[in-house]
């Protein structure tokens, strides 16, 4: 990095710690020289340090550090759009699979920062395009997956799935999630799906209470296209949300189309951090006691 270093910074002001740790970060902002940028409100509890941004993030910024839960970390990449900046998350939620950093580490982060001392690793984003009546209504890039699912009735819908001009299956169910490698650890998580590496070049399609026992998630490589087709819908709505940010009613006849993005996102690992770690850690994950 250069001799001063420029820090951009969201929060998720909901969360208990968040005022604690942007207090404890303009401390250090101050004590480094640092340029920090920043909306109104978080750049307030800065200490009066934070750069109030007036419109978007400068083009110049070193890191982008967020400090929320995976959520707010979510929210961020997409409001990067795709540009080369590298991220930090610094969890102050529950779980935190992306801002993988503990909220009582963020001195060492800031530390880390300043030197150069981490290194950055490329987590690919996938384009949704919605398809009506043959044309494209709206554009979307997800960072974690795609879910297509029911307004909360039991009932039930036929999605119909095609990997490039391969039908894979019509499928009854509550629903579908596209997911990338790193959103392999969310909701396809909870829905059964597998643990996918974040550097693997694949996509994970796992449906939601498929009515067969025979059907299993699926991973297929990430230069394919995937095809979703709403063929018939006996509930009220059938929603599309991405990331968990965005919804959008769905009916028959609508089609999704989920492949690779050119875009990447770039989050900041701290030395010694490993996503294997990282699992064991959130997953809880033991071992076998002999």
């Amino acid at each position: 990095m250069g001799e001063t270093v420029k820090i951009g910074v969201t929060s998720n002001l909901r969360k208990p710690m968040a005022e604690q740790l942007l207090h404890q970060l303009g401390r250090a902002a101050k004590r480094h020289g640092l340029q920090m940028y920043a909306a109104a409100e978080t750049a307030a509890l800065l200490g009066g340090l934070g750069h109030v941004l007036e419109d978007d993030w400068p083009a110049d910024l070193d890191a982008l550090l967020v400090l929320g839960g995976d959520g707010t970390l979510l929210r961020t990449a997409h409001d990067l759009g795709g540009r080369d900046v590298p991220v930090l998350g610094v969890n102050c939620g529950s779980l935190g699979f992306l801002t993988s950093v503990a909220a009582e580490d963020l001195d060492y982060a800031v530390d880390c920062l300043i030197s150069g001392d981490y290194r950055v690793g490329e987590r690919v984003l996938a384009d949704c395009r919605l398809i009506r009546a043959g044309r494209q209504d709206t554009r979307f890039t997800a960072l974690n997956d795609v879910v297509v699912s029911n307004s909360g009735a039991a009932r039930m819908a036929t999605l119909r799935v095609t990997i490039g001009e391969h039908v894979v299956a019509d499928f009854l169910c509550d629903g579908l999630i596209l997911a990338t490698p790193t959103g392999s650890t969310g909701h396809a998580l909870s829905a059964g799906g597998p643990i996918i590496e974040p550097a693997s070049p694949v996509f994970v399609i796992c449906p939601i209470c498929c009515h067969t026992l025979s059907t299993r998630p699926l991973v297929v490589a990430d230069r394919r296209t995937v095809t979703l087709d709403v063929i018939h819908c006996t509930a009220e709505k059938m929603w599309l949300t991405v990331d968990g940010q965005t919804g959008i009613p769905l009916s028959d006849t609508d089609r999704l189309v989920f492949q690779r993005a050119p875009k990447t996102v770039h989050l900041i690992h701290l030395p010694g951090s490993n996503y294997f770690d990282v699992l064991r850690q959130k997953l809880h994950w033991r071992g076998t006691n002999l």
